[in-house]
């Protein structure tokens, strides 16, 4: 621990540096948890952003990822009725 760091400060910064190295939910969860545990307003609002931020992204990246299957599955079931009937 850098001796100038209070434990706190030496804990934030470690997760700080740290949580870009974790999967895309591990890093929503630590910005949450950091962001309850800061004094500093403007850094607990950046660590909540930063998580909303991760969040909709996510949420974009499912949501893509319905949109490219959706014509696929149709496609399929299309085969799967016209070999049945």
């Amino acid at each position: 621990m850098t001796p100038s760091l209070q434990p706190k400060e030496f804990l934030t910064e470690f997760i700080l540096e740290q949580a870009s190295k974790q999967p895309v939910e591990h890093r929503i969860l630590l910005y949450r948890a950091l962001s309850v545990e800061l004094r500093d307003r403007a850094l607990q609002m950046k660590c909540t952003a930063l998580a909303d931020d991760l969040e909709a992204i996510e949420a974009r990246h499912q949501q893509l990822l319905l949109d490219f299957r959706a014509p696929r599955q149709s496609a399929s079931a299309g085969l799967r009725t016209r070999r049945a009937g």
